[in-house]
This record gives C-alpha cells, sequence and structure tokens, in this order.
C-alpha cells in the first residue's frame, strides 16, 4: 500500500513539472537544451526514465490484459498528429499518454458492489463502444485516403474484430501487440536511416528552419496531388494553385469584402493567381497542384513557430492540453486499474514497455513528419497522413512496402484494443454463460463499428469515452462510502453526457470543453461527493 501510494505520488509530481515547464515565465520551458527544448527533454526522456525507474523500485505492474486497450491506435495516431500541428503543450500529452498506464498499476479499483451493477456496467459498455468507436475511426479514415469511403474501412475491419470477440480468449493478443509495436519502430527507423538524422537531430533542423514551405520535390509540386475528402484551404500567403482535374473551386477572398464565395470550373491546367488569406473550397476529388518555396497551408508559418507551440503554450492552449491530460490520467486509471493485486513478471514488463515505446514511437513520428512533409496531412484525415510519411521518405518500392507494414501495424493494434474492450464490459456485467459473455462482446464490437459511421474525429471520440470513463467511473477509486461515490458518478457521468449533446452550441465559445468534457464533469462530479458528504456530517 504505501509503495504504491509513493509511486502514484511521484508520478503525479512528475506530470506537475510538465505542466509548470508549459507556464514558466520567458518561454524557459523552451529554452534548447543540444538544440532541442527542455520541455520536449523532459516529457519524452527524463520523466519516462525516472517513472519506469520509479516502478521498478515499487514494484506496481499493471494489469497486462488491460494494457492492450491503451496501446490503440486512436492514441498513437492522435499523439504523432498533435505533435505534426504542433497542437499547444503535445509533449505533456505524451507524458501523459506514458504515465497513466503506469499509474494504473499504483492505485486498485474497487471490488464489485461499490456501484450498483447496472450503473458501473452501463457508464464502462457507453465508455468502452466510445473508446472503440476511436479505433475503428482509424479504419475509416485509412479507407477515405485512398479513395475509399468511410464504410468501406469498416466492412474491412468490423468483421474481424467481431469474429475475435465472439471466439474470446487473449494468447494471441500480446504476440500480436508486441509485433504490431515492432513494425512500427521498424518504419520509423527506415524513416530515420533514410533521413540520415536521428529524432532529436530532426526536431532540431525543423526548429531552425524558417519558413515551413513546399520543398520542389514534393508531389504537391511536381504532379500534383487528389484530394480524398472536402478540404479547405487557408493561405498565409501569395500563391497560385492549378487544377489537375475537372472539379468547382469556391474561393473565399480574404480581404473586407461582403464575405461571399467566388466560383470556378476549373480544367486540368488552369490556375488561379490566389492572395494571402484568401480561403479555398475544394471538393473530395479536386486535383491540386502548389507552387515551389511557398509556404505549406495549415502548417505552422516556421519551425521556430512550431517548436514554440509545442513547448509552450498561452492560456487557451493551456486549458486544452490540461484536458487531454485530466482525461488521458483519468481515464487510463479507470480503465486500466485492476481490483486485485497482480505479480510482476516478464510478461507485465513487456507489456509495459510496448506500452511506452509505441507513444515514443507516435513522438518520432509526428517530428519526422513535420520536418520532411508538412504537406502530408492535406486534403486527407489524420491516419492517412500517418500512413504516408515512410513511402514519402523512403522512395520506390521499399517506401510502399513500409505503407503497408504501418497499415498491417494498425490494424492488429485496433484488434487487441477493441477486443480487450469488448472484454473488459462482458466481465463488468458478470455474464456466467459463455453464449452470453460473446454476444456481450461481439455487441461492443457491433456498436462500437455502427458509432464510428457518425462524421467526427479519432481524438474527439476517445476523448469523450475516456472522459465518460474518468468521471462516471473514477469515483470506485476513491476511499468513500458507497452513497458518496453513487452521487459523485451520477453527477459525473451526467455532465459528460450534457456536455456531449451541447456540443454544437458549445464548441464555438468553449472548445477546450467540447473536446474535453472531463475539464468540468470530473471537478462537478468531486464536488458533488463533497457536497453529500458535508450533508452528512
Amino acid at each position: 500500500m504505501v509503495r504504491r501510494r509513493v509511486g502514484l505520488t511521484v508520478m503525479l509530481a512528475l506530470l506537475i513539472i510538465g505542466v509548470l515547464l508549459s507556464v514558466l515565465p520567458w518561454h524557459a520551458g523552451a529554452i534548447r537544451l543540444a538544440g532541442v527544448s527542455v520541455t520536449w527533454w523532459y516529457a519524452v526522456a527524463l520523466a519516462p526514465g525516472v517513472a519506469v525507474l520509479v516502478r521498478l523500485i515499487v514494484g506496481t505492474p499493471a494489469p497486462v490484459r488491460a494494457l492492450a486497450s491503451w496501446v490503440a491506435p486512436a492514441l498513437f495516431v492522435s499523439v504523432a498528429m498533435q505533435i505534426f500541428v504542433a497542437a499547444p503543450a503535445a509533449p505533456l500529452v505524451a507524458l501523459a499518454a506514458i504515465l497513466a498506464p503506469m499509474m494504473a498499476g499504483c492505485v486498485r479499483a474497487r471490488a464489485a458492489g461499490s456501484l450498483p451493477r447496472f450503473l458501473a456496467a452501463g457508464i464502462l459498455s457507453a465508455a468502452g463502444t466510445l473508446v472503440a468507436c476511436a479505433n475503428f475511426l482509424v479504419a475509416t479514415d485509412l479507407a477515405r485516403g485512398v479513395g475509399l469511403e468511410r464504410w468501406h474501412g469498416l466492412l474491412l475491419a468490423a468483421p474481424i474484430a467481431l469474429v475475435l470477440a465472439w471466439r474470446g480468449g487473449s494468447r494471441w493478443r500480446q504476440p500480436v501487440l508486441v509485433g504490431s509495436v515492432g513494425l512500427l519502430a521498424i518504419a520509423v527507423v527506415a524513416v530515420a536511416v533514410a533521413t540520415g538524422v536521428t529524432p532529436w537531430r530532426a526536431w532540431t533542423r525543423l526548429a531552425s528552419r524558417p519558413v515551413v514551405a513546399f520543398d520542389e520535390s514534393s508531389v504537391w509540386v511536381t504532379q500534383g496531388r487528389t484530394l480524398s475528402t472536402p478540404t479547405s484551404v487557408t493561405l498565409t500567403e501569395a500563391q497560385r494553385m492549378t487544377a489537375t482535374s475537372i472539379a468547382m473551386w469556391r474561393v473565399v477572398p480574404g480581404d473586407d469584402g461582403d464575405g461571399s464565395a467566388l466560383e470556378w470550373r476549373l480544367v486540368p491546367g488552369d490556375s488561379l493567381a490566389l492572395r494571402s488569406g484568401d480561403q479555398v473550397l475544394l471538393p473530395a476529388g479536386a486535383g491540386v497542384r502548389f507552387e515551389s518555396g511557398r509556404r505549406v497551408p495549415g502548417a505552422p508559418i516556421s519551425g521556430v513557430a512550431w517548436a514554440d507551440a509545442t513547448a509552450s503554450s498561452a492560456l487557451d492552449g493551456l486549458l486544452a492540453a490540461a484536458g487531454a491530460v485530466v482525461t488521458l490520467v483519468g481515464g487510463g486509471l479507470t480503465l486500466l486499474a485492476s481490483p486485485s493485486a497482480s505479480k510482476t513478471s516478464v510478461r507485465s514488463h513487456v507489456a509495459l514497455l510496448a506500452t511506452a515505446s509505441v507513444v515514443i514511437v507516435a513522438v518520432c513520428w509526428g517530428v519526422y513528419a513535420a520536418d520532411v512533409g508538412a504537406d502530408l496531412a492535406l486534403g486527407v484525415p489524420a491516419a492517412t497522413a500517418f500512413m504516408r510519411l515512410p513511402s514519402v521518405v523512403v522512395s520506390g518500392a521499399w517506401g510502399g512496402a513500409l505503407e503497408v507494414v504501418t497499415a498491417v501495424a494498425i490494424t492488429g493494434l485496433l484488434m487487441t484494443a477493441v477486443t480487450t474492450l469488448a472484454d473488459r464490459v462482458a466481465d463488468a456485467w458478470s455474464i456466467g454463460s459463455t453464449r452470453h459473455a460473446s454476444v456481450l462482446r461481439a455487441a461492443v464490437v457491433t456498436a462500437g463499428a455502427l458509432v464510428a459511421l457518425v462524421p467526427t474525429t479519432a481524438w474527439n471520440a476517445l476523448m469523450l469515452g475516456l472522459g465518460l470513463a474518468a468521471a462516471g467511473l473514477g469515483p470506485t477509486l476513491v476511499d468513500a462510502p458507497p452513497p458518496l461515490r453513487l452521487m459523485a458518478s451520477v453527477t459525473g457521468a451526467v455532465a459528460v453526457v450534457s456536455l456531449a449533446l451541447a456540443d454544437p452550441w458549445l464548441s464555438p465559445i468553449a472548445p477546450a470543453l467540447s473536446v474535453y468534457p472531463a475539464l468540468l464533469a470530473i471537478p462537478l462530479a468531486a464536488g458533488a461527493g463533497w457536497m453529500a458528504a458535508a450533508r452528512q456530517r
């Protein structure tokens, strides 16, 4: 008990130090050591190293079975893209993703009965379905990236997951998990060899770049690309865009006009001379070619801007980063914590190493993508940009092979994550019949795939699912009387659902709460518990 508390305290302190580095005055967290900012060294090297050492000393293994649900495509693809697009305090988000499973080994979930079964199992079912949906959304993104419909991705991924969930069994998961992480690591190593720089050197090179622009060898410049999704491009400097296919282009001038859009039907070879601030609305299937040396729309203006955005942030960005950290840690603790102590074993060490490794791989992936392919995410979903990196860096057949390897690894991790979540839900309902358990597992997979048809992002679905788990099931981790836990659980779950339903009205005025409802729901749940406790005194 004492060792677990010490371990949890140290890891919470590591997170708090990471937050402080993001808010230090004079951008102290952006000070560079060996070319890389202090915040990055701390979040990706120092803090994880200390956490692993503490875990080995206190001997608190996380449950091996549950870790497979954490090493999920929705998590590592989203972490890589947060770094790629210079999201505020992205290193802090990566640190939370690494520490959450280690912290889960330091807490114990309350035994059955701490909440009414229908409530606890119902919240877990909803949260598990949303997290499964987030992972299926990665499959839909991959399908859209290659010109297919979203449901084509589900048609390929969902039946495999459904069969595996129905059959049950978990022996296959750890080999698939470790193998998939290994394939992703191989792809990153291949990118490092092809570029000839280490991840930290790539970071330094990018952070010193005066402008993030289209390279003359970019496919967007040489022959153009066809957009797989409707795309809005806002130009940050004047440039000429050329059509490579017949399409209707709509341009909203960036001057002080009335905001009405101008329309042109362009054929291959036609071009438009556009000004800084113009917004170009392009339909799916439109072919576009950009000018060499011009800034990449949607990318940071310069490498310095990219480095500063990820190392520190303004208040709004810090609020979003805090929401991500609270959601990842809270959701990770509730989904990964075990009600009983487990023995430290080789399997637990391997699983935890794979969990930390996949986040480190995602960080390296995001850095390399921002360095060598700032135009990767133009006109494609996040998962497609993630998969394209090896083929952009490595030319010829080897690049195509690495792209296939990446897709296989994502598929393997999707299957392990979704089936593990289905098992967790079935266990929560304590279904005695094997057949009934199979039906319930299949229902979770089916529901997750169907919800993935709703147009949203994998990150938003993941944050909603983890937020519901954190706010609704977090009280089971607290030593409090059952009535107080019940009050806090109901309040937290209702708050998350209410914020999710209010998203159309909430997102324009409070975008952080729109994406991270746990940021408000967890304090509300804690407040409800404290108020109930005060009334009983």
